[in-house]
């Protein structure tokens, strides 16, 4: 045990970021059967960030950047009959990250490349009065970040860089069984993510931290006899995920149980809509995530 300290002993950072964006998309329908749609998007970023209260003479490690980037995507969808889908669709997609303003950093503060991912996806869909359902096979790929040990001027420094690529390729499925006065719907997601190309053979081959590689949810509802009162109740499984990137420390699988209640409310003109709930009614152990980041691990 540790004797809490109140004492201020270090500055604040004050942070400022900016975003502006540009979007067009459209959608085309070739015949009866053929659709499709195309999208592009720009996006300009502006951060900065500054260290607060510095005392006069030293350094407040403010730091700046900029970036733009365009991101595309397009679709096509094949209509089997009124009401089967199949479609096809590819984006891209962006993150941005920044080496930690540390000492023990090379490039501390800097802004790393831009990070693009790519994602293709393919599938089924159908609606009809009773039930929707779809089926989807998906692929994604983006650059991982990784800090790597390097020596300058005889010191052990940390570079944080992009190191490498993450692989995600899975099967997403999901149906809505409806009736009058009620509905279940059930999904489930199956992913095989992986991480390749990093300096660190080590880490070749190995899972991703902080992704679940099964997920399943079991959502139920139903009309309550009072007009508008909506009564619910939702299971959700997660399968383990890893804590460390060399996958030596795991966090197991866990099952939770919601429940809640609906009210839609008519006053006037205007709908309102009360929503009360509680998450993990069982009160069993459960695990909210395992993200690591600046060589930290946060459950």
């Amino acid at each position: 045990p540790t004797v809490a300290d109140p004492t201020l002993g270090s500055t604040n950072t004050d942070r400022t970021e900016r975003s502006t964006e540009f979007y067009f998309r459209d959608a085309m329908q070739f015949n009866a059967q053929w659709q499709g749609w195309l999208g592009v998007r720009h996006t300009r970023l502006d951060r900065d960030s500054v260290q607060v209260n510095v005392p006069a003479g030293e350094d407040n490690e403010a730091t700046s950047y900029r970036q733009s980037f365009t991101t595309p995507w397009l679709g096509v969808s094949y209509a089997i009959d009124p009401q089967l889908l199949a479609y096809a669709s590819w984006g891209e997609g962006i993150e941005s990250a920044v080496a930690p303003n540390l000492p023990v950093y090379v490039n501390a503060g800097r802004p790393l490349a831009t990070i693009r991912s790519k994602q293709w996806e393919i599938g089924l869909k159908s609606g009809s009065r009773t039930v929707d359902w779809s089926i989807n096979y998906f692929d994604i790929s983006k650059p991982a970040t990784n800090d790597v040990p390097v020596m300058v001027g005889g010191e052990d420094r940390l570079e944080s860089r992009i190191d490498g690529k993450q692989n995600h390729r899975g099967v997403e499925a999901q149906a809505d069984l409806k009736w009058t006065g009620g509905g279940l719907m059930a999904s489930a997601m199956k992913l095989h993510a992986r991480r390749d190309g990093s300096a660190d053979a080590t880490l070749n081959g190995l899972k991703p931290t902080n992704v679940p590689e099964t997920v399943l949810k079991l959502q139920a509802r139903h009309s309550a006899g009072l007009p508008g009162l909506e009564l619910q109740a939702g299971l959700v499984y997660e399968g383990k995920r890893m804590v460390l990137p060399d996958n030596s420390l795991s966090i197991p699988s866990w099952t939770r149980l919601d429940v809640g209640a609906r009210y839609e409310q008519n006053v006037g003109r205007q709908l309102l809509i009360w929503r009360v709930g509680v998450d993990n009614v069982t009160d069993r152990r459960a695990w909210r995530e395992s993200p690591y980041q600046y060589g930290h691990v946060y459950l």
